[in-house]
């Protein structure tokens, strides 16, 4: 074997063997979960999540409002996986009312984020994420 081919088999056994960054996950595998937005509250409005995990959190709006997801620290300490979906500076997720959108991420930094819809904060639609 020329060192050429040689340097190609070690460059793709390499590769095989990497772990998949927090930007590559497989999205089909992320773990779902659903949060209903509705006039005044997120239901649930405390959830955990695992660091370096993918999930998909699919946001629901029953309510008769924007709703809005926005957590600057928490959107800060996660990898988004559908960026495009990020609004106001890349800090929240806007949700009509009667839509839903998926929020694909990956939890890099542990810790407890707040979050609220922005909107509504006043009437206590808030909550907090926490990343183990």
């Amino acid at each position: 074997m020329n060192a050429r081919l040689a340097g190609l088999f070690l460059l793709a056994l390499g590769l095989a063997a990497a772990p998949a960054r927090a930007s590559d996950p497989d999205w089909s595998k992320a773990e779902t979960i659903t949060m209903i937005m509705s006039d005044y509250q997120f239901s649930p409005n405390a959830l955990t999540f695992k660091q370096g995990t993918a999930y998909r959190l699919h946001l629901v709006n029953k309510g008769k409002e924007l709703h809005e997801l926005d957590g600057p620290q928490f959107y800060a300490a996660i990898s988004v996986g559908n960026p495009e979906i990020l609004v106001n500076g890349g800090m929240e997720v806007d949700v009509k009312p009667g839509q839903s959108q998926d929020l694909l991420f990956v939890p890099l930094q542990a810790g407890k984020y707040p979050f609220d819809c922005d909107d509504h904060e006043a009437f206590g639609m808030t909550g907090v994420f926490t990343v183990e």
